[in-house]
C-alpha cells in the first residue's frame, strides 16, 4: 500500500521578510608603501651609454675591471645582501649569461673578475 501524498498535507512555505542589500563596506584607506632609501648610484663605475643603468649591469661593469671587484665593494654598489650578490654571479653571470668568472684570493679579501678569452 502507498501513501498518497496531497497538497494539503504538505507543510506551507515560510515567508520570510524580504532583506535589504547589503550595503558594501568602503576598502580600507592604505597609506603608500614607503619605500627604502636607495642605495647610493654607481659612481665609481663608468657605464657606456648603450648598456642600461640597472643593477646588474654595474656589477658586470665592475667585474670586467682589471682589478675585479671584491664581495664588500659590490654589495655597497648594489645595496644587495652578500648572499644576493654571490647569486647574481653564481646562477646569472655563470649559469645564464655564460660568463667566465674567477674569484682569487685569501678568505679575508676575495676579488671576483670576469675573464675575457
Amino acid at each position: 500500500m502507498s501513501r498518497r501524498v496531497t497538497g494539503d498535507t504538505m507543510p506551507s512555505p515560510r515567508k520570510t521578510p524580504a532583506r535589504k542589500p547589503a550595503a558594501k563596506k568602503a576598502a580600507p584607506s592604505r597609506s603608500p608603501r614607503s619605500t627604502p632609501p636607495r642605495s647610493k648610484p654607481y659612481a665609481a663605475v663608468k657605464l657606456p651609454e648603450a648598456v642600461a643603468a640597472t643593477k646588474r649591469a654595474g656589477v658586470i661593469a665592475m667585474l670586467r675591471r682589471d682589478s675585479g671587484a671584491s664581495l664588500a665593494q659590490l654589495t655597497e654598489a648594489t645595496g644587495w645582501q652578500p648572499h644576493t650578490v654571490r647569486a647574481v654571479i653564481s646562477a646569472t653571470l655563470r649559469k645564464k649569461m655564460g660568463l667566465t668568472v674567477t674569484c682569487t684570493g685569501a678568505a679575508g679579501e676575495r676579488l671576483y673578475r670576469i675573464v675575457t678569452a
